[in-house]
């Protein structure tokens, strides 16, 4: 079953929510895994702004990159301007995951603000839609 509009959105949301939630477990205890936090804090990132998009109806798909995904939401409404740091910020953890070779491993401290960026763009969107 395909999700269109604000199925959609919801759907992402709750994703978002996951990841979300993955990377603070990341984080716990004995062995943790910042990488890994803060891939899941990108992840958490980009579908919380492709949720936006899916509630208006704009098309992102396969699209992860969070600047192009920012540019498309700014489209719609110029404050996620505000966005663009944490955006910035969190992108190149994706890279750890698609390019094999070059590892992107953050320092605990530095997953912890990714995971606060994170959190604070998936509630930016949660308000609006």
């Amino acid at each position: 079953m395909v999700l269109e509009g604000e199925g959609e959105a919801e759907a992402l949301l709750a994703e978002a929510d996951d990841d979300l939630a993955a990377a603070e477990a990341a984080l716990q205890g004995q062995f943790s895994l910042p990488g890994d936090a803060a891939f899941r804090g990108q992840q958490a990132a980009a579908k919380a702004l492709q949720a936006y998009l899916a509630s208006r109806d704009t098309a992102f798909a396969g699209i992860q990159d969070l600047s192009v995904l920012l540019a498309l939401c700014q489209q719609l409404d110029e404050e996620f301007g505000l966005l663009e740091t944490a955006a910035t910020t969190l992108q190149p953890y994706l890279a750890r995951y698609l390019r094999p070779g070059r590892p992107l491993e953050p320092a605990q401290r530095e997953a912890e603000i990714a995971l606060e960026l994170a959190a604070g763009v998936v509630e930016f969107v949660r308000v609006r839609l």
